[in-house]
């Protein structure tokens, strides 16, 4: 039966694989969901693989079919620069945040995000970490380059502990994926800041600013009307936000609530 026959062909055709050629028998579909291009990469030993543009798919995609014309496993056999890790991390950190049972919200993400770009772009006899290969970074680097580099690159060493911290998860997350054996940055002796001593000293220095005299002179050139607002600021240390959210209250007249 013609028709019959047709249909059968259509099936054995439609379960067959195809037949890969070359790099344009891969697919390449765009995902709206997350606005990137999809390369497959299943035909050919490997997996899916995302893009910005069609044409680094494209380019991925030419490259991965010479390796497998060759004989080859397609998959990535390039280790990883810093900012390969820190794109695959950043990744994994915004599938943490789409993921409701993880504790893991967009402040944290974006300030992760923000404390390793600053980290990438520090320089190294010229040139950029961010183009140092992940497993060439060892402890005395990290101690002796590294560590120094970030505490000059900000303003306190609160904040470069801070970006350190953030540039450790990474490299974590490169251990896990086996990029490098160990995560030098947990190993490296650095002199971390004592955070409890650095409160103290910024309060004494802000304390110290403060005298009577100066507030008294403050005082003498304010509004009649706006006087008991700084001196209710000064006496509880409130901001104007803070003062303005207080509210009367009387245990004995619960009726008594006005800003």
């Amino acid at each position: 039966c013609p028709i019959g026959f047709g249909l059968s062909k259509f099936i054995v055709e439609s379960i067959m694989p195809k037949e890969i050629n070359s790099h344009r028998n891969l697919s390449i579909r765009w995902v709206k969901s997350v606005n990137t291009f999809q390369l497959d990469l299943r035909p050919i030993g490997g997996g899916h693989k995302n893009f910005k543009t069609k044409a680094e798919a494209t380019q991925h995609a030419k490259e991965m079919f010479e390796i497998f014309e060759s004989g080859k496993p397609a998959t990535e056999i390039k280790p990883w620069t810093v900012e390969k890790g820190i794109e695959h991390y950043i990744a994994n950190a915004e599938r943490r945040v789409a993921d409701p049972d993880d504790n893991y919200g967009p402040c944290s993400f974006t300030k992760q995000k923000c404390d390793l770009n600053n980290c990438a772009k520090l320089t190294f006899d010229g040139l950029a970490l961010a183009k140092r290969n992940v497993a060439d970074l060892d402890v005395d680097f990290i101690e002796e380059e590294f560590w120094p580099a970030l505490k000059a690159d900000t303003n306190t060493s609160v904040t470069a502990l801070n970006r350190f911290g953030a540039f450790r998860q990474m490299i974590f997350y490169c251990v896990k994926r086996k990029q490098i054996s160990v995560n030098v940055c947990s190993i490296a002796d650095i002199k971390k800041p004592n955070r409890v001593d650095l409160w103290h000293n910024k309060v004494k220095k802000s304390m110290a600013k403060v005298n009577p005299d100066n507030l008294q002179l403050i005082l003498d050139n304010v509004l009649p009307h706006h006087k008991l607002k700084v001196l209710f600021a000064l006496e509880t240390g409130l901001r104007i936000g803070e003062q303005v959210a207080v509210k009367i209250f009387d245990p004995k007249n619960l009726n008594l609530a006005a800003l």
